[in-house]
């Protein structure tokens, strides 16, 4: 979904929960085809290739950062810049982010190797 506040209420439903923000701007709206248009679902083309920025607490605050009004994708990535990690916002410790009950991973999309340079190499 593209709300993170319905991300962050679907998950908390079970005894663990981790919500996938993804930071990419490939990404289309389904609403369309969905038999749940208010979800806000977004599909991602085959083969896309994601780094984790960091882990999380899932709080609100996390959630909301970076989310556009407008709803463009280059505004998104944009908006959104990681916590420092000094903050009290900053990226758990990957052990301390085991002992959570509740995470947030952050994802940027990789950038695609170009076709003509793939042609290339082989």
């Amino acid at each position: 979904t593209a709300d993170p506040m319905l991300a962050k209420e679907a998950a908390l439903e079970k005894s663990v929960s981790l919500v996938f923000k993804v930071r990419s701007s490939c990404s289309r709206d389904v609403a369309a085809y969905s038999p749940s248009p208010d979800l806000r679902e977004r599909l991602l083309p085959p083969r896309r290739c994601f780094r984790v920025v960091g882990i999380f607490a899932l709080e609100d605050m996390i959630l909301q950062r970076g989310t556009s009004s407008s709803g463009h994708a280059a505004e998104l990535l944009e908006a959104f810049e990681v916590p420092n990690v000094g903050s009290s916002f900053g990226a758990l410790a990957w052990e301390e982010a085991c002992t959570r009950k509740a995470a947030c991973v952050v994802l940027d999309e990789e950038e695609q190797p170009q076709a003509t340079a793939l042609a290339a190499k082989i």
